[in-house]
């Protein structure tokens, strides 16, 4: 309960921030363009009023009539200040400016004022929900904090993936850009186009956005090439999450063990099983230099493991148990395994830290079973 009405004070206080940030950006700039572009005369004061409020400032208006230029008349009620009310009600007149191509843009006293007062209270709202939202993510204490990393390695440990046919059309948020320019750097290299696929998780997160997979055979059929846009949520944005186009070249051999050759780098924290022989090259890298050091670890893969052979595909069915297979190999490993200390210091990014030394021992201990309130 708790957790729900940060999230909706945490959301209310970004849409609120928002507007009146839009709003003062918007205030500030129609003052600009009045001390720049703006006209002035004197309008006739044919009304005023005077709003007490019981906490804070009253609020004070006039309403003026004038002529523009070209003899078009204006009535408008003007918020004003004290000073500029009280010397309109008593000289009845006051001195507008105004925008000539925008007459919605009116200002009424001696000189324009330049208004920016609601871009730091908005940026200050919007920083508060912002806040909120990221803070209710963070766990309060070790048990919380063992119980949400051991949740997001149970979806490393998932052994019921499934690759789906998909339409791209489908796909409306992921850069088609970078998939389709990189299908053709991959078609150059003698690469086919064999299916798009969607990986369904056995239990589906909501904080991450569905994974989408072009995936592409090589000539020779033993080179599996998948291109894919990883793309967090807003949420994930906002902790940190970036995203990742990956494009990546894998190998099965006659042994089950697999060559992994792409260009996701941030992946190098997690350590891999013994017969997964993976590279994560830099981000940057080229589908070209890519290949190339996929061609060269797969050959002398085969020469330490002697018997073991690439293995053709056939067909998209192939290319889908091979993927299963890895997945599976990997879910093994992973749940044998769990995180090793070292494992979560070079996700942390620190070596030594008190809070990391904690979670790797807490991950050890063995999970009480959830329980769930009565009524």
């Amino acid at each position: 309960m708790r957790t729900t009405k940060a999230v909706l004070f945490g959301l209310a206080a970004i849409l609120l921030g928002g507007v009146l940030l839009f709003n003062g950006v918007r205030e500030y700039r129609q003052s600009r363009r009045l001390q720049t572009e703006g006209q002035s005369v004197t309008a006739t004061v044919v009304d005023e009023r005077t709003v007490h409020r019981t906490k804070g400032r009253s609020r004070y208006y006039l309403t003026v009539e004038f002529e523009t230029e070209d003899r078009q008349a204006i009535t408008r009620e003007l918020k004003v200040s004290r000073s500029t009310h009280t010397d309109g009600v008593a000289d009845r007149s006051i001195k507008v400016h105004f925008l000539p191509n925008d007459l919605i843009v009116i200002q009424g006293g001696p000189s324009v004022d330049v208004s920016w007062a609601s871009i730091p209270f908005g940026l200050l709202i919007l920083g508060g929900g912002v806040v909120l939202i990221v803070f209710r993510k963070q766990p309060t204490n070790r048990r919380e904090l063992a119980e949400s990393t051991a949740e997001n390695l149970a979806a490393l440990c998932d052994t019921n993936q499934q690759y789906v046919p998909a339409d791209a059309l489908q796909f409306k948020r992921v850069d088609m850009v970078f998939y389709d320019d990189s299908q053709r750097l991959l078609e150059r290299l003698g690469f086919v186009f064999l299916e798009d696929v969607e990986v369904i998780p056995n239990k589906p997160n909501k904080s991450f956005a569905r994974t989408f997979l072009r995936v592409m055979l090589s000539a020779d059929r033993t080179r599996i090439a998948t291109i894919f846009h990883l793309k967090p949520g807003w949420m994930l944005k906002l902790l940190g999450a970036k995203e990742t186009r990956v494009y990546g070249i894998d190998t099965q051999l006659s042994d089950n063990s697999f060559i992994c050759t792409d260009n996701a780098e941030s992946c190098n924290a997690l350590n891999n099983p013994p017969t997964i022989s993976v590279s994560h090259l830099p981000a940057t890298t080229s589908v070209g230099l890519v290949l190339e050091a996929h061609n060269n670890r797969v050959e002398a893969h085969t020469v330490f493991r002697v018997g073991a052979l690439p293995v053709r595909m056939q067909s998209a069915e192939d290319v889908r148990r091979s993927m299963d297979l890895q997945q599976r190999i990997k879910a093994a490993f992973r749940t044998e395994a769990g995180l090793s200390n070292e494992e979560l210091e070079r996700l942390a990014g620190a070596t030594n830290d008190p809070v990391v030394n904690n979670l790797a021992d807490d991950l050890k201990q063995p999970r009480e079973p959830s329980r769930r309130r009565a009524g």
